[in-house]
């Protein structure tokens, strides 16, 4: 049975030292593992690395991903931690969620998880679905859209968050989030996460 944080709560603000959230991976290895999972302690940091892109002074870029099996919002940032975009990220349709393996732990591992990564701005592994994006000249939105089941051809979708895309000085930013709860939306805006 996987361990519940029993110390995270926003009411004291949002503390994890990344030592916590290797920790429980660590504790609950064997447990993800024997169910197939392959699991990654490191905090993935968002980084374009792509030499030709910064050396071109680009800052305005966003990054469709898809099949990740959860929903992520994610600034993406050079190597000097200067903002250059954004990347939106989908779940798949029918492929296992993290519910799949962390069961009602799902929803304090996403939390942590985005505590985590300073470049993570929302994550969700609880939901089966797909994003509908749309962008204008002016303006974008992605909204993450969740299925009611995966093992029938009838199925409701439903709304599990949604964000709007603008520009701000020369980069595009997330904001606007609807859907979110009031950790996610603080961690969000940025409250207790890590610094890289």
């Amino acid at each position: 049975m996987l361990k519940r944080f029993s110390n995270f709560r926003m009411n004291e603000g949002v503390e994890l030292d990344i030592e916590e959230l290797r920790q429980f991976c660590n504790d609950n290895l064997a447990y993800l593992i024997d169910d197939g999972l392959k699991v990654h302690v490191e905090p993935y940091n968002f980084r374009i690395q792509n030499k030709e892109l910064i050396n071109e002074g680009i800052k305005d870029i966003i990054v469709l991903t898809g099949d990740a099996h959860e929903f992520w919002i994610n600034d993406l940032t050079s190597k000097n931690n200067e903002k250059i975009g954004i990347e939106c990220v989908t779940t798949s349709v029918s492929s296992k969620t993290m519910t799949a393996y962390l069961g009602e732990n799902t929803s304090d591992y996403s939390l942590l998880l985005t505590q985590a990564n300073p470049d993570a701005r929302y994550y969700n592994a609880l939901h089966n679905g797909y994003i509908d994006f749309s962008l204008s000249h002016e303006n974008g939105k992605v909204k993450m859209m969740g299925v009611s089941t995966v093992k029938s051809q009838k199925y409701e979708a439903f709304e599990v968050a949604s964000f709007e895309l603008k520009r701000q000085s020369e980069t595009i930013i997330a904001t606007k989030p609807k859907g979110l709860n009031l950790k996610q939306r603080a961690l969000f805006e940025g409250f207790g996460q890590s610094k890289s």
